[in-house]
Protein backbone atom coordinates (compact mmCIF):
# COMPACT_ATOMS: atom_id res chain seq x y z
CA UNK A 1 0.00 0.00 0.00
CA UNK A 2 1.13 3.38 -1.29
CA UNK A 3 1.64 6.30 1.47
CA UNK A 4 -0.77 8.84 1.29
CA UNK A 5 -0.04 12.43 0.91
CA UNK A 6 -1.06 14.41 3.94
CA UNK A 7 -4.40 16.37 3.32
CA UNK A 8 -2.79 19.87 4.78
CA UNK A 9 0.08 19.25 2.27
CA UNK A 10 -2.52 18.90 -1.16
CA UNK A 11 -3.97 22.16 -0.25
CA UNK A 12 -1.22 24.17 0.62
CA UNK A 13 0.28 22.67 -2.54
CA UNK A 14 -2.94 23.81 -4.47
CA UNK A 15 -3.36 26.98 -3.26
CA UNK A 16 0.41 27.95 -4.20
CA UNK A 17 -0.60 26.90 -7.83
CA UNK A 18 -3.98 28.39 -8.04
CA UNK A 19 -2.97 31.84 -8.76
CA UNK A 20 0.04 31.12 -11.22
CA UNK A 21 -2.46 28.93 -13.38
CA UNK A 22 -5.38 31.36 -12.98
CA UNK A 23 -3.92 34.62 -13.36
CA UNK A 24 -5.25 38.18 -12.88
CA UNK A 25 -8.73 38.72 -14.09
CA UNK A 26 -9.07 42.21 -15.45
CA UNK A 27 -10.81 43.41 -12.74
CA UNK A 28 -8.37 42.32 -10.58
CA UNK A 29 -5.65 44.02 -13.15
CA UNK A 30 -7.56 47.05 -13.56
CA UNK A 31 -7.11 47.58 -9.77
CA UNK A 32 -3.68 46.61 -9.99
CA UNK A 33 -3.27 49.89 -12.27
CA UNK A 34 -5.22 52.16 -10.21
CA UNK A 35 -2.91 51.63 -7.01
CA UNK A 36 0.08 51.79 -8.98
CA UNK A 37 0.49 53.40 -12.68
CA UNK A 38 3.78 51.44 -13.19
CA UNK A 39 2.24 47.72 -11.77
CA UNK A 40 4.03 45.40 -14.18
CA UNK A 41 0.82 43.50 -15.93
CA UNK A 42 1.31 42.78 -19.14
CA UNK A 43 2.08 39.19 -18.72
CA UNK A 44 -1.47 38.68 -17.03
CA UNK A 45 -3.20 41.03 -20.05
CA UNK A 46 -1.24 39.18 -22.86
CA UNK A 47 -3.07 35.82 -21.21
CA UNK A 48 -6.36 37.30 -21.23
CA UNK A 49 -5.70 38.59 -24.85
CA UNK A 50 -4.77 35.49 -26.45
CA UNK A 51 -8.41 34.12 -25.28
CA UNK A 52 -9.71 37.16 -26.96
CA UNK A 53 -10.99 39.18 -24.90
CA UNK A 54 -11.54 42.54 -26.60
CA UNK A 55 -10.96 44.86 -23.37
CA UNK A 56 -7.66 43.19 -22.25
CA UNK A 57 -6.29 43.56 -26.00
CA UNK A 58 -7.58 47.55 -26.12
CA UNK A 59 -5.93 47.46 -22.24
CA UNK A 60 -2.44 46.38 -23.55
CA UNK A 61 -2.11 48.32 -26.34
CA UNK A 62 -2.55 51.27 -24.32
CA UNK A 63 0.33 50.35 -21.79
CA UNK A 64 2.23 49.15 -24.87
CA UNK A 65 2.10 52.59 -26.47
CA UNK A 66 3.01 54.45 -23.57
CA UNK A 67 6.57 52.42 -23.01
CA UNK A 68 9.84 52.49 -24.30
CA UNK A 69 10.79 49.76 -27.07
CA UNK A 70 7.60 48.20 -27.38
CA UNK A 71 6.47 47.19 -31.09
CA UNK A 72 4.24 49.99 -32.32
CA UNK A 73 3.21 47.17 -35.40
CA UNK A 74 2.15 44.70 -32.06
CA UNK A 75 -0.29 47.89 -30.32
CA UNK A 76 -1.52 48.53 -33.94
CA UNK A 77 -2.91 44.87 -34.28
CA UNK A 78 -4.02 44.92 -30.65
CA UNK A 79 -6.38 47.97 -31.29
CA UNK A 80 -7.28 46.63 -34.80
CA UNK A 81 -8.36 43.26 -32.85
CA UNK A 82 -9.80 44.62 -30.11
CA UNK A 83 -11.83 47.35 -32.72
CA UNK A 84 -13.25 43.99 -34.88
CA UNK A 85 -14.44 45.79 -37.90
CA UNK A 86 -16.46 48.03 -35.82
CA UNK A 87 -17.98 44.89 -33.47
CA UNK A 88 -15.97 45.43 -30.60
CA UNK A 89 -14.59 48.82 -28.37
CA UNK A 90 -15.03 51.68 -30.88
CA UNK A 91 -12.64 53.42 -28.19
CA UNK A 92 -9.90 51.56 -29.90
CA UNK A 93 -9.89 53.64 -32.79
CA UNK A 94 -9.39 56.45 -30.64
CA UNK A 95 -6.71 54.66 -29.24
CA UNK A 96 -4.80 54.61 -32.29
CA UNK A 97 -5.47 57.82 -33.63
CA UNK A 98 -3.65 58.90 -30.67
CA UNK A 99 -0.97 56.57 -31.29
CA UNK A 100 -0.94 57.71 -35.16
CA UNK A 101 -0.84 61.79 -33.53
CA UNK A 102 2.40 61.13 -32.03
CA UNK A 103 3.92 58.89 -34.38
CA UNK A 104 3.20 60.87 -37.88
CA UNK A 105 5.72 58.21 -39.46
CA UNK A 106 3.07 55.57 -39.15
CA UNK A 107 -0.31 57.30 -40.36
CA UNK A 108 0.31 57.10 -44.41
CA UNK A 109 0.58 53.38 -43.75
CA UNK A 110 -2.68 53.36 -41.65
CA UNK A 111 -5.13 55.88 -43.52
CA UNK A 112 -6.76 53.33 -45.69
CA UNK A 113 -7.91 50.95 -42.52
CA UNK A 114 -8.63 54.51 -40.83
CA UNK A 115 -10.96 55.55 -43.43
CA UNK A 116 -12.39 52.26 -43.99
CA UNK A 117 -13.21 52.28 -39.58
CA UNK A 118 -15.09 55.70 -40.30
CA UNK A 119 -17.78 53.69 -41.64
CA UNK A 120 -18.11 51.03 -39.26
CA UNK A 121 -19.38 53.01 -36.49
CA UNK A 122 -22.21 55.72 -36.22
CA UNK A 123 -20.58 58.51 -34.43
CA UNK A 124 -23.75 59.98 -33.33
CA UNK A 125 -24.78 56.89 -31.25
CA UNK A 126 -23.33 58.09 -27.89
CA UNK A 127 -20.29 60.48 -26.59
CA UNK A 128 -18.01 57.42 -26.64
CA UNK A 129 -18.41 57.30 -30.54
CA UNK A 130 -18.24 60.91 -31.05
CA UNK A 131 -15.33 61.51 -29.02
CA UNK A 132 -13.50 59.25 -31.36
CA UNK A 133 -14.79 60.55 -34.60
CA UNK A 134 -13.59 63.56 -33.11
CA UNK A 135 -9.95 61.85 -32.41
CA UNK A 136 -9.81 60.84 -35.64
CA UNK A 137 -10.24 64.53 -37.07
CA UNK A 138 -7.44 65.67 -35.49
CA UNK A 139 -5.06 63.10 -37.25
CA UNK A 140 -6.74 62.82 -40.82
CA UNK A 141 -8.92 65.69 -40.56
CA UNK A 142 -9.40 64.75 -44.79
CA UNK A 143 -11.59 62.27 -43.71
CA UNK A 144 -14.13 63.83 -41.65
CA UNK A 145 -16.20 66.50 -43.49
CA UNK A 146 -15.81 69.78 -41.98
CA UNK A 147 -19.94 69.93 -41.84
CA UNK A 148 -19.99 66.44 -40.01
CA UNK A 149 -17.15 67.01 -37.85
CA UNK A 150 -19.29 70.34 -36.33
CA UNK A 151 -22.17 67.84 -35.58
CA UNK A 152 -20.19 65.47 -33.83
CA UNK A 153 -18.28 68.18 -31.76
CA UNK A 154 -21.82 69.50 -31.11
CA UNK A 155 -23.12 66.07 -29.63
CA UNK A 156 -20.01 65.42 -27.86
CA UNK A 157 -19.96 69.14 -26.18
CA UNK A 158 -24.16 68.07 -24.92
CA UNK A 159 -23.45 64.83 -24.20
CA UNK A 160 -20.10 64.66 -22.53
CA UNK A 161 -20.49 64.22 -18.55
CA UNK A 162 -16.93 63.34 -17.46
CA UNK A 163 -13.13 64.81 -18.59
CA UNK A 164 -14.94 66.94 -21.25
CA UNK A 165 -12.10 68.27 -23.53
CA UNK A 166 -13.76 69.91 -26.64
CA UNK A 167 -11.43 72.37 -26.81
CA UNK A 168 -8.76 71.21 -29.48
CA UNK A 169 -11.35 70.17 -31.37
CA UNK A 170 -13.14 73.47 -31.83
CA UNK A 171 -9.49 74.85 -32.71
CA UNK A 172 -8.56 72.02 -35.11
CA UNK A 173 -12.48 72.33 -36.91
CA UNK A 174 -12.04 76.33 -37.25
CA UNK A 175 -8.80 76.05 -38.60
CA UNK A 176 -10.21 73.64 -41.06
CA UNK A 177 -13.36 76.06 -41.93
CA UNK A 178 -10.65 78.94 -42.85
CA UNK A 179 -11.74 81.23 -39.50
CA UNK A 180 -8.41 81.67 -38.61
CA UNK A 181 -9.59 84.18 -35.44
CA UNK A 182 -11.56 81.58 -33.95
CA UNK A 183 -9.10 78.87 -34.68
CA UNK A 184 -6.38 81.10 -32.47
CA UNK A 185 -8.86 81.35 -29.91
CA UNK A 186 -8.92 77.64 -29.90
CA UNK A 187 -5.57 77.01 -30.08
CA UNK A 188 -5.10 79.63 -26.47
CA UNK A 189 -7.66 77.73 -24.96
CA UNK A 190 -6.81 74.00 -25.48
CA UNK A 191 -2.92 74.70 -24.59
CA UNK A 192 -4.40 75.26 -20.98
CA UNK A 193 -5.75 71.67 -20.68
CA UNK A 194 -4.39 69.28 -23.73
CA UNK A 195 -1.46 68.79 -24.20
CA UNK A 196 -1.34 67.93 -27.65
CA UNK A 197 -2.36 71.71 -28.35
CA UNK A 198 1.14 73.06 -27.72
CA UNK A 199 2.67 72.11 -30.98
CA UNK A 200 -0.77 72.73 -33.08
CA UNK A 201 -0.60 76.30 -31.85
CA UNK A 202 2.82 76.83 -32.39
CA UNK A 203 2.59 75.22 -36.27
CA UNK A 204 -0.57 77.25 -36.57
CA UNK A 205 1.41 80.39 -35.90
CA UNK A 206 3.51 80.00 -38.68
CA UNK A 207 6.04 82.52 -39.56
CA UNK A 208 5.78 84.23 -36.41
CA UNK A 209 5.90 81.24 -34.44
CA UNK A 210 9.33 81.78 -32.66
CA UNK A 211 8.15 85.47 -31.53
CA UNK A 212 4.45 84.75 -31.25
CA UNK A 213 4.80 81.92 -29.10
CA UNK A 214 6.88 83.56 -26.17
CA UNK A 215 4.62 86.39 -25.93
CA UNK A 216 1.39 83.75 -25.47
CA UNK A 217 3.73 82.17 -22.68
CA UNK A 218 3.95 85.42 -21.06
CA UNK A 219 0.13 85.93 -20.82
CA UNK A 220 0.53 81.72 -19.36
CA UNK A 221 2.49 83.25 -16.20
CA UNK A 222 -0.44 83.79 -13.77
CA UNK A 223 -1.87 81.00 -14.19
CA UNK A 224 1.06 78.63 -14.40
CA UNK A 225 0.45 77.34 -10.74
CA UNK A 226 -2.29 76.08 -11.94
CA UNK A 227 -1.72 74.71 -14.83
CA UNK A 228 -1.08 70.68 -15.53
CA UNK A 229 2.08 69.76 -14.95
CA UNK A 230 3.28 68.25 -18.60
CA UNK A 231 1.90 71.42 -20.21
CA UNK A 232 4.30 73.07 -18.08
CA UNK A 233 7.05 70.85 -18.97
CA UNK A 234 6.15 70.72 -22.86
CA UNK A 235 5.63 74.70 -22.38
CA UNK A 236 8.98 75.27 -21.06
CA UNK A 237 11.05 72.96 -23.46
CA UNK A 238 9.44 74.56 -26.45
CA UNK A 239 10.67 78.13 -25.16
CA UNK A 240 14.00 76.38 -24.60
CA UNK A 241 14.21 75.18 -28.38
CA UNK A 242 13.04 78.26 -29.33
CA UNK A 243 15.54 80.60 -27.63
CA UNK A 244 18.70 77.90 -28.99
CA UNK A 245 17.58 77.67 -32.41
CA UNK A 246 17.37 81.91 -32.25
CA UNK A 247 20.71 82.19 -30.70
CA UNK A 248 22.18 79.60 -33.20
CA UNK A 249 20.99 81.63 -36.35
CA UNK A 250 21.99 85.12 -35.22
CA UNK A 251 25.58 83.70 -34.03
CA UNK A 252 25.99 82.13 -37.71
CA UNK A 253 25.12 85.07 -39.40
CA UNK A 254 27.52 86.89 -37.24
CA UNK A 255 30.18 84.86 -38.14
CA UNK A 256 29.08 85.36 -41.93
CA UNK A 257 29.46 88.64 -41.88
CA UNK A 258 32.46 88.75 -40.08
CA UNK A 259 33.80 86.17 -42.50
CA UNK A 260 32.65 88.25 -45.58
CA UNK A 261 34.04 91.57 -43.97
CA UNK A 262 37.57 90.22 -43.77
CA UNK A 263 37.99 90.10 -47.73
CA UNK A 264 40.26 92.33 -49.37
CA UNK A 265 36.99 93.60 -51.81
CA UNK A 266 34.45 94.09 -48.96
CA UNK A 267 31.03 94.58 -51.09
CA UNK A 268 28.89 97.16 -49.88
CA UNK A 269 25.50 96.05 -47.94
CA UNK A 270 22.66 95.18 -49.86
CA UNK A 271 19.20 96.90 -49.38
CA UNK A 272 18.24 93.57 -47.75
CA UNK A 273 21.09 93.39 -45.64
CA UNK A 274 20.55 96.71 -44.33
CA UNK A 275 17.35 95.90 -43.37
CA UNK A 276 17.81 92.78 -42.10
CA UNK A 277 20.19 94.23 -39.89
CA UNK A 278 17.74 97.35 -38.80
CA UNK A 279 15.19 94.52 -37.36
CA UNK A 280 17.63 92.72 -35.56
CA UNK A 281 18.58 96.17 -34.02
CA UNK A 282 14.88 96.76 -33.20
CA UNK A 283 13.59 94.62 -30.44
CA UNK A 284 9.79 95.57 -32.03
CA UNK A 285 11.04 94.19 -35.34
CA UNK A 286 12.57 91.23 -34.15
CA UNK A 287 13.03 90.22 -30.94
CA UNK A 288 17.10 88.65 -30.17
CA UNK A 289 17.43 85.65 -27.46
CA UNK A 290 17.54 87.70 -24.26
CA UNK A 291 14.35 89.30 -25.33
CA UNK A 292 12.23 86.11 -24.75
CA UNK A 293 14.96 84.97 -21.90
CA UNK A 294 13.24 86.19 -19.13
CA UNK A 295 9.85 83.74 -20.03
CA UNK A 296 11.72 81.04 -20.68
CA UNK A 297 13.84 80.84 -18.06
CA UNK A 298 10.57 81.50 -15.62
CA UNK A 299 9.14 78.37 -17.38
CA UNK A 300 12.14 76.46 -17.58
CA UNK A 301 13.16 77.38 -13.28
CA UNK A 302 10.33 75.77 -12.80
CA UNK A 303 11.23 72.39 -14.12
CA UNK A 304 14.48 72.50 -12.98
CA UNK A 305 13.20 73.54 -9.45
CA UNK A 306 11.07 70.48 -10.05
CA UNK A 307 8.41 72.51 -8.68
CA UNK A 308 5.29 70.29 -9.97
CA UNK A 309 1.47 72.56 -9.75
CA UNK A 310 -1.80 70.03 -9.58
CA UNK A 311 -1.44 66.74 -11.50
CA UNK A 312 -4.01 66.52 -14.83
CA UNK A 313 -7.02 65.53 -13.93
Amino acid sequence: MKPMTPTWLLFGALACTAPALAGQSLEQIRYALYKDPSAEVTADLRVLAERGDLASKLLLGDLLSSSDGASRQEVIRLYHEAFADGRGLVPALASLARLLDRSPGLRQGQRAWVEQALTRYPSNLDPRNASTTLEVFLVYPELVPPREAAQVLGLYEQSCLLNCRPELYRAVLAERQGDRVAAERGYQQAVRVDLRAIDRYYRFLGDDQDTAFPAFARTLESERPKLPVDIVHRIGSLLDSITSVRRAEQDADRYERQANGMGPDKAQPSPQQLAREKAEAEPSMLPPPRHIAGVTTQWSAALSRRWCPRPTT
